[in-house]
């Protein structure tokens, strides 16, 4: 097994240790506040809804801990078992043991989670494009692969006029606006709109 290897199962097994620790704290004082709420019948309704949102999260805390502690017992025997362990799915490089500490079930380097969580992102937006009546999904789909129109191409926008505001009797815009606008095939359109 290499350094790197046993160098991330001895950290491993520290975060466990420590975890315990942790642990064992929460239910000593889970065990005191239970005893003390058995001695505090006869106080208040305010003090024992207090103590009770305490016991609720100490709950949560024991639980939380529990599961840390089985994921932690998971990963050691997974690192122990998977040759492949801590490799980067994609790109074969190592993935870095902190970030294997904090994110354990990793399969990608932090270079490579990026570049797929942007392909992620790309995808999700191209899903949520607008339908047009006419188009199809997979259309927008197919423009989205397409890229970006050549801006040095000096035949876009031939044919094309700017909108222009239509000035009302004071000389202010009266909300119109009209104008011309050319079509692929050469024709031109007149448009208005409020």
């Amino acid at each position: 097994m290499s350094d790197d290897r046993e160098n991330f199962i001895d950290a491993l097994l520290k975060k466990k240790e420590d975890t315990e620790t942790a642990l064992r704290r929460l239910l000593e004082a889970q065990k005191e506040s239970t005893s003390q709420m058995s001695e505090d019948l006869l106080s208040d309704e305010f003090d024992s809804a207090q103590r009770e949102v305490a016991v609720q999260a100490q709950y949560r805390l024991i639980e939380k801990k529990t599961e840390e502690l089985k994921r932690i017992d998971r990963l050691i025997l997974q690192v122990r078992r998977d040759e492949d362990f801590g490799i980067c799915e994609e790109c074969g490089e190592p993935i870095p043991p902190a970030r294997l500490l904090i994110v354990p079930d990793s399969t990608l380097c932090v270079t490579c989670q990026q570049e797929a969580e942007k392909v992620d992102r790309a995808r999700s937006v191209s899903l949520q494009a607008p339908s047009l009546p006419g188009r199809k999904q997979w259309e927008w789909e197919q423009d989205a692969d397409s890229g970006l129109p050549d801006l040095e191409d000096d035949s876009l926008g031939d044919g094309l006029e700017i909108f222009e505001f239509e000035e009302d009797s004071q000389g202010g815009p009266s909300g119109m606006i009209s104008g011309i606008y050319g079509d692929t095939g050469g024709e031109d359109t007149r448009a208005s709109a409020m």
